[in-house]
């Protein structure tokens, strides 16, 4: 006959109980820990979310999709200045910068039929506004001051455009200097 002590399978079972106890314990502290973790993660990426417009970003899509259509300039340039209209809500809202949508064309003479040196992009007013400077003199220093190599006007002022002065290159009888995007 075969004698056992309860006391020792009590004490052996009660020890198996213990373990997965602490097993259960540190996996449900684990998933506590994680939880925390991603709720932090998702309170950070609302936060980047919330401070940046869903339209002035569609706006700029918007702006590169015309730069990489295959239409002839002045189609692009109507559709340029389309986007003034269509997203001028979303320019609207951030006050502080008074975005616009806004084109330029390397041959500006005769750009009926050409495809080649217009660019749109969605900058400041204030950018707009200097690059329209009638002055050729006034233009150039204007236009290098805007350059991307100058941090006086920040990448997103520009439309993340780099800015040049030109002379107009078609074969015009006037040579009009400009402002023009960088593609």
């Amino acid at each position: 006959m075969v004698v056992r002590h309860t006391t020792t399978l009590r004490n052996e079972s009660g020890l198996t109980t213990l373990e997965w106890l602490l097993i259960v314990a540190a996996v449900a502290g684990l998933a506590a820990l994680a939880v925390v973790l991603v709720q932090n993660v998702v309170d950070e990426t609302a936060e980047q979310i919330s401070g940046s417009s869903a339209r002035v970003t569609a706006a700029r899509v918007a702006a590169e999709a015309i730069n990489n259509d295959d239409d002839p300039d002045n189609q692009k340039r109507s559709a340029c200045n389309r986007l003034d209209i269509t997203y001028s809500d979303a320019f609207a809202e951030d006050s502080a910068r008074k975005l616009t949508a806004h084109w330029t064309d390397k041959n500006t003479t005769d750009n009926a039929g050409d495809k080649n040196g217009g660019v749109c992009a969605i900058v400041t007013e204030a950018v707009a506004a200097a690059m329209l400077t009638n002055s050729p003199v006034a233009q150039a220093a204007t236009c290098n001051g805007m350059d991307t190599g100058n941090s006086a006007v920040p990448e997103a002022d520009r439309g993340g455009k780099g800015i040049e002065h030109v002379a107009d290159t078609d074969a015009g009888t006037s040579v009009t200097p400009a402002c023009v995007f960088s593609p």
